[in-house]
């Protein structure tokens, strides 16, 4: 019987020949997606915080991490976004990520958030650290954007020291920004001179979107973690 070590390298190499997109075909050639996955990536136009509309291919790997523990495709989440970012992390800086509730954390076993970061630390150079805690609270599900805001005010501290220069706050899904708002003002509390939020997907929602959502085409049924960044 292979050792776990070996074992895992043998998992991973036979993930590199798969698409994460679909499983199945081979990836193109320079992407880690297949062609027919590729057709289905939508990339965020203009210089906002976010890499691509939460529609398609990128959409359905982050449920699958967030939901399914399908870890692995926090690395490729990260590599797609880093590539469409108008703004990246540089080595020197400090990449951190919005926290997961006590109950989601203690459920899941893992923030999601945190393993896309830790690769794009990883990736950009520089260093990851979490100097951000969630408070226990409401889920954010079925609030109008007024609620969402109430619900989240004062629900982030920091932890600890927080570090020095240019701090990237790393959330999954915006929506309407509340999140990366309030996170991002508990770090300068916490005397963060410089922060800049990024998340790897953008929700719309509003009436007459082009990517609103539609009937058949929501999160997974009870999972009341969900946020509305």
């Amino acid at each position: 019987m292979a050792s776990p070590a070996p074992a895992k390298r043998l998992l991973n190499l036979f993930f590199l020949f798969l698409c994460p997109g679909c499983g199945r075909r081979v990836p193109v050639k320079g992407s880690r997606l297949c062609a027919w996955c590729l057709t289905r990536v939508y990339p965020v136009p203009g210089a906002g915080p976010a890499a691509f509309l939460h529609r398609g291919v990128m959409r359905e790997m982050m449920i699958r991490l967030k939901y399914s523990g399908e870890r692995h495709l926090g690395g490729v989440l990260a590599e797609m976004a880093l590539e469409e970012w108008n703004r990246i992390p540089s080595p020197g800086d400090t990449v951190t990520c919005v926290p997961s509730s006590p109950a989601t954390l203690r459920r899941r076993g893992y923030n999601q958030v945190s393993v896309i970061a830790r690769r794009l630390a990883a990736l950009a150079g520089c260093r990851f650290t979490e100097v951000l805690s969630r408070k226990p609270g409401p889920s954010q599900v079925g609030l109008s954007a007024r609620e969402r805001r109430l619900n989240l005010e004062g629900a982030f501290h920091t932890v600890g020291t927080v570090p020095g220069g240019r701090i990237w706050l790393l959330d999954d899904v915006l929506a309407t920004g509340e999140t990366l708002r309030q996170a991002s003002g508990a770090l300068r509390r916490g005397g963060a001179a410089d922060v800049i939020p990024l998340a790897v997907n953008f929700r719309e929602t509003r009436r007459g979107s082009m990517i609103e959502e539609r009937i058949g085409e929501t999160e997974p049924e009870g999972r009341e973690d969900r946020r509305d960044s």
